[in-house]
């Protein structure tokens, strides 16, 4: 494996046609660090760079990173793995990219045919990071004080003095009647 370039030519990497692999400072994503509870870590990267069937350049590969998220219960740190596997195809415009089939995932060059590892992962890494990150067993966010998911059922039922939820639609029963 050869180490993949900070900054590079996907053109020039399709040709040697050689898989590439990067251990990237997690801290170097920042549209992506700022959505989780500290920045230490990194990101574990392969890649391999081709031209398609349709003489497009593509990259082929695959990235993994472990990261602390804030749990959505508790509002505690949460470890967790993302990872995935993507394709994207290089185009060196807006214009080009609209033209492409919707099949493709596009990434725009810079005007010198060239692009910064972390521009091409980061957009990638922020759309695999969950909505609503969660602890699997709600055990643990019970152990950092969460009530748990019955308790606030049960509290919402004693709040409307009933056992199902109250109606917001109860105010405006008065507007419906004739004087």
């Amino acid at each position: 494996m050869v180490k993949l370039p900070v900054r590079f030519n996907p053109a020039k990497l399709a040709e040697e046609g050689a898989t590439y692999e990067s251990v990237i400072p997690l801290r170097q994503f920042a549209r992506f660090s700022d959505s989780l509870e500290s920045s230490d870590g990194e990101v574990r990267v392969q890649t391999r760079f081709e031209r398609d069937g349709n003489g497009r350049i593509a990259a082929q590969g695959q990235f993994s990173v472990d990261c602390q998220l804030a749990c959505q219960r508790c509002l505690q740190a949460l470890s967790q793995t993302i990872e995935s596997a993507f394709t994207l195809t290089f185009v060196a415009d807006e214009k080009a990219a609209e033209a492409l089939p919707d099949e493709y995932d596009p990434v725009i060059l810079d005007e010198n045919g060239n692009i910064h590892v972390v521009d091409l992962l980061e957009d990638e890494m922020v759309l695999r990071l969950p909505v609503a990150p969660k602890h699997a067993d709600e055990a643990v966010c019970r152990s950092f004080g969460y009530p748990g998911e019955a308790a606030l059922t049960e509290a919402d039922s004693t709040q409307t003095g009933q056992s199902g939820r109250k109606n917001p639609f109860d105010v405006l029963k008065d507007f419906s009647k004739p004087d």
